[in-house]
């Protein structure tokens, strides 16, 4: 039996990772209020795991804090899941907000409406931009394992008409 665990990716290594490479800090306020029709991240680790950074809040009028939030991009997820200190440092920045929904929330992704779920199991670490979010906003990805620049990129293409904000 293969074990899916992903040892790799934890708060810790987001957070150190997203200044030198991202060059925002991990679950810190974005500096954003517009949406990217293109967006670049890198492959990460010894593993190739594609990541992205991308502004998140909660989908609430009373909730207008967006965060930086990095994503691993995974295509065999049918869902994108956020991290429980993910919802609850977006929860922190709300006036009033009803903390009974743990298991899932309403959110803007790249100003981009999407329900996730929370990250559990194998994943309880990692935010999971998933194939849901992909196909509803029409999502083109490449990603570049033989590039000769270090580290790897990836590209993620937003091919929507129009941004959902709230």
């Amino acid at each position: 039996m293969m074990v899916l665990d992903i040892p790799d990716i934890t708060h810790n290594e987001l957070t150190k990772l997203a200044i030198p490479i991202f060059n925002v800090t991990y679950l810190g306020i974005s500096n954003t209020n517009e949406y990217s029709k293109t967006v670049n991240g890198v492959v990460w680790g010894i593993k190739g795991r594609p990541l992205v950074s991308l502004p998140v809040r909660l989908y609430d009028k009373d909730c207008p804090t967006m965060l930086n939030v990095i994503f691993k991009i995974d295509t065999g997820s049918p869902v994108s899941a956020l991290t429980k200190e993910t919802m609850s440092t977006l929860n922190s920045h709300c006036k009033q907000r009803n903390s009974n929904k743990d298991d899932w929330a309403r959110v803007l992704i790249n100003n981009r409406k999407a329900d996730v779920l929370k990250s559990v199991g194998s994943y309880e670490n990692v935010n999971i931009l998933g194939t849901d979010f992909m196909k509803q906003y029409d999502v083109s990805l490449k990603i570049f394992y033989k590039s000769h620049v270090n580290p790897q990129k990836v590209k993620v293409q937003f091919n929507d008409e129009i941004a959902q904000t709230s």
